[in-house]
């Protein structure tokens, strides 16, 4: 009676754990193997609509998934009003934590971290401890640890959490759970959906969690405004309908580029994929980010460009930089100006 009921914190009971965990935290003495064995066998004729032996080994005791959460639940409110009982179960867990700390398999390695967790997140504690594979072990006690303990599982197994739960997590975690999110949106072909999760912590995307996601998914949607663009091209014909679509997209480009704080090689990177697509949208972006020492670019857009609109293009961001022009650069405009190999002006 002494060991059952504080026992429910304990996820597996066998004769180990009985005399090594159990007894010595709720003060029962256990003095031999063959003594923690019969303690076992007791358990599990007293208490068998609560406990069962697992399939593959009968010393083994686990409780059944649905007496479980509401055995927990009992004891979770008693806890908060006995503090004789909350300080027995932090001795199971520390007792559990030592005990399971001995092994290094994932099975034995994830009851540690469950007890660990059930006691709250030292994160340079779990860090050292964190194994892979633990996902089979944990993933199906999650809701029974604190909340900032089920969102730092969550966050590393790839588990799901309401949404009001993961505005609560910490940088760390959200980080990666960002990550996930993202990178999910983006597999389905959704990169503005991607960049909209994002969006929800601009503060953490220098972190390591996120920086090489924020990379993936700016490229992915700049990569969209050239289909689009090129998209616009083929659907509709010549006109001042397609041209203000056209420019409306260059203008969303634009300030997307501003607000992303889009660097000068990326722009050079579009550009050199030598689409009608990703040329505008190198240019829009050139065209907001006038910083940009790329003149070049526009002199060679002016002389050889695809289209009237994507000259034009060019044509604006050579009169944005024209200020900071070498004199060779100059005189490179001034023939492009009064000859094209491509679209005459």
């Amino acid at each position: 009676e002494r060991l059952a009921y504080p026992g429910l914190i304990l996820r597996a009971v066998t004769p180990d754990v009985i005399r090594n965990v159990l007894a010595p935290a709720c003060g029962v003495i256990v003095e031999s193997p063959a003594d923690a064995t019969e303690m076992l066998a007791l358990m599990r004729s007293q208490l068998s609509t609560i406990l069962t032996s697992s399939s593959d080994e009968d010393l083994t005791l686990v409780h059944r998934t649905d007496m479980r959460s509401i055995l927990l639940h009992d004891l979770s409110e008693k806890t908060a009003k006995d503090k004789a009982l909350r300080e027995m179960l932090n001795r199971i867990h520390l007792g559990a934590i030592e005990f399971y700390s001995r092994y290094s398999d994932a099975a034995h390695r994830a009851e540690e971290i469950y007890h660990r967790l059930a006691l709250g997140v030292d994160r340079k504690v779990l860090v050292s401890r964190w194994l892979d594979g633990l996902k089979p072990y944990l993933g199906s006690s999650i809701l029974e640890l604190p909340s900032a303990s089920q969102i730092y599982v969550a966050a590393r197994l790839n588990l799901e959490l309401p949404a009001d739960q993961w505005s609560q997590a910490g940088d760390e975690d959200w980080g990666l759970y960002a990550s996930r999110l993202a990178t999910q949106q983006l597999q389905v072909g959704k990169p503005f959906e991607a960049l909209n999760v994002l969006n929800r912590r601009r503060s953490v995307w220098e972190s390591s969690e996120l920086k090489p996601v924020v990379k993936l998914v700016t490229d992915a949607v700049f990569h969209d405004y050239s289909k689009q663009y090129e998209g616009v091209r083929e659907a509709l014909p010549a006109g001042s309908s397609r041209t203000r679509r056209m420019s409306s997209l260059v203008h969303e480009i634009g300030e997307l580029a501003e607000d992303l704080a889009t660097q000068p090689s990326y722009a050079k990177k579009m550009f050199e994929e030598e689409r009608p697509g990703s040329r505008v949208v190198a240019l829009a972006i050139m065209e907001r980010r006038r910083s940009f020492p790329q003149i070049d670019i526009a002199i060679s857009v002016i002389e050889n460009a695809l289209s009237p609109f994507e000259q034009y293009h060019g044509l604006v961001v050579a009169k944005n930089l024209l200020g900071g022009a070498s004199g060779e650069q100059r005189e490179r405009l001034r023939q492009a100006l009064l000859t094209q190999r491509g679209v005459p002006i």
